[in-house]
């Protein structure tokens, strides 16, 4: 019997959205553990060894970090295991990469700051939104990436938002017929500035509009809740599944190695690399709690470099 994907997200997480509507688009059953929307996560802590961001996606013993592998493990949850490595080969990486982040951060720039703040005061506590505001901050000046200024950003946001209708004005979907990964990077972004700026797209971009509607019409699929507890227990009762067969050389394999962020919230996973492909390094933990672990993380936008395995038993 196939694992049920547990999502570890929180509502607002609009790289949460990318996967929640995906999951919708195939209309999955998943599981769902809402998180604080920032640090300390203890769960997220325990299962991810040391990655903060969220979503997080567990199959299992399996863990998957970044919205790219997990994109790609709801495909192939849906559709096997050969589309899924069809769309991580065909998929433009060039063009996602620029929706989750030059893109992205166009739209929470331009975002009116006077709506975002009522629309966190709805969710959470004063306290909770300032904590929040400046945890937000810290991870951009500690960052690699330096967000647009306000003006800059909306004119950006503008233009892009002309280059979506212009690309959807030939195809219902970015990838075509039917949505592809770079349809939800695109809706994610636009979903946070039009939620959080109480916002409508702009009525000159009339396939934009259409597009983003479907989409929004996809819903989340089968979404039901637990507790993290109940992940906990999940991952514990669960043997990470079989290493890909189709793996390519690295002279870190076996060894203890760092994997991190590039561009922000630069928090290192660090674990024995087991596997890797053309596209992720899988890295075993050993959690005294959980078991063995196997934590994913994509190549693309991380680094890796090897750690001491002395400090790291120290560590553990």
């Amino acid at each position: 019997m196939a694992a049920t994907l547990i999502l570890h997200h929180y509502d607002l997480s609009p790289f949460s959205q990318k996967i929640r509507s995906q999951l919708g688009y195939y209309s999955l059953d998943w599981q769902s553990v809402r998180h604080a929307p920032m640090p300390p996560r203890s769960t997220l802590a325990q299962l991810a060894n040391g990655y903060r961001r969220l979503p997080v996606a567990q199959l299992g013993a399996d863990i998957f970090c970044d919205t790219q592998l997990i994109a790609n493990e709801v495909i192939r949850l849906a559709r096997g295991d050969e589309a899924a490595r069809n769309s991580d080969v065909n998929e433009d990486h060039t063009f996602i990469a620029y929706l989750d982040g030059e893109c992205f951060f166009q739209s929470l720039v331009a975002t009116a700051p006077i709506p975002l703040i009522k629309t966190l005061l709805h969710h959470y506590s004063m306290g909770d939104v300032l904590r929040l505001l400046g945890d937000r901050a810290r991870l951009l000046r500690r960052g690699a990436v330096m967000p647009p200024v306000p003006g800059i950003a909306a004119r950006g946001l503008r233009k892009h938002l002309l280059d979506l209708d212009r690309r959807l004005g030939a195809q219902p979907y970015l990838a075509g017929d039917s949505p592809g990964v770079a349809d939800f990077a695109a809706y994610h972004s636009l979903w946070f500035y039009c939620r959080m700026s109480a916002r409508t797209l702009p009525t000159e971009c009339a396939a934009v509009r259409r597009w983003y509607d479907s989409i929004v019409a996809f819903g989340e699929g089968g979404r039901s809740e637990i507790s993290a507890s109940e992940a906990l227990a999940v991952a514990q009762t669960s043997e990470p599944r079989p290493l890909p067969q189709s793996q390519i050389s690295d002279h870190r394999l076996g060894q203890w190695v760092s994997i991190t962020p590039e561009d922000y919230a630069r928090e290192p996973v660090t674990g024995k690399l087991v596997a890797c492909t053309h596209s992720r390094w899988i890295v075993r933990v050993d959690s005294f709690a959980l078991g063995v672990l196997h934590v994913h993380l994509p190549k693309r936008g991380y680094a890796i470099g090897l750690v001491d395995p002395e400090e790291m038993r120290t560590a553990v």
